[in-house]
């Protein structure tokens, strides 16, 4: 392969790289909106 070919691939690498990651990050914030349900049936008691 030359190198210009090897550039360009390693360019657009770079781009679906970085574009992954964007969309990783925009996915990641909506699991902490999601509330984790706690269980308060009963009071905990201090041993």
């Amino acid at each position: 392969m030359s190198g210009g070919k090897r550039n360009i691939l390693e360019k657009i690498a770079d781009a679906v790289t970085e574009k992954l990651s964007d969309l990783l990050g925009a996915l990641a914030p909506q699991h902490d909106a999601i509330p984790v349900p706690v269980r308060r049936d009963e009071p905990r008691r201090p041993r």
